[in-house]
C-alpha cells in the first residue's frame, strides 16, 4: 500500500485488484459530535484513471487537514457508496424502473454472451436476486 508524503499531510492509495474497475478519493473531516469523524467521497472515476486519482489527491493533500485515501472498488463496492445510494434515492419511479430494465438487459447479455463462467454465474445470482429469475 503507496503512502505518498506530502509537507503537511499523506495520501494512502490501495493497490487495485483484477476486478476492480472504479476508484474513488475518501477522506474525513472534523467530528460533528465530538466522536464520530465526518466521511467524504470524491467522484467515482474508472480505473483507468488510478494514477491520475492518485495525483490530483496528492495535490489536494495539502490543503487538507486529514489524510486522504485513494480506494479501488469493485462493482459491488461502487454500488455501496453513500454517493450512489444518494443519486439512486433521488431517482424518479420511472428513471428507477428504467434503470432496473438497463441492469436486467445488461445481465442477460452478460449470461447469453461471456465466456467467462465466474461472470455468467455472477450475472445469474444478480438475476435470482433481482426476482427476474424464478426457482
Amino acid at each position: 500500500m503507496p503512502v505518498y508524503k506530502t509537507a503537511n499531510n499523506k495520501v494512502v492509495a490501495d493497490e487495485p485488484e483484477a476486478d476492480d474497475l472504479f476508484v474513488q478519493v475518501v477522506w474525513h473531516g472534523p467530528h460533528e459530535d465530538g466522536r464520530h469523524m465526518v466521511g467524504f467521497e470524491g467522484p467515482i472515476e474508472p480505473i483507468a484513471e488510478y494514477q491520475r486519482t492518485i495525483e490530483w489527491a496528492v495535490s489536494m493533500a495539502e490543503y487538507m487537514r486529514f489524510p486522504l485515501y485513494v480506494v479501488p472498488l469493485r462493482i459491488q463496492d461502487a454500488l455501496k457508496t453513500e454517493r450512489m445510494k444518494r443519486a439512486v434515492e433521488r431517482l424518479t419511479d420511472q428513471e428507477r424502473g428504467e434503470l432496473r430494465r438497463m441492469i436486467v438487459a445488461r445481465l442477460a447479455e452478460v449470461m447469453r454472451d461471456c465466456d467467462d463462467p465466474d461472470l455468467r454465474a455472477d450475472a445469474y445470482d444478480q438475476l435470482l436476486e433481482l426476482k427476474v429469475i424464478r426457482l
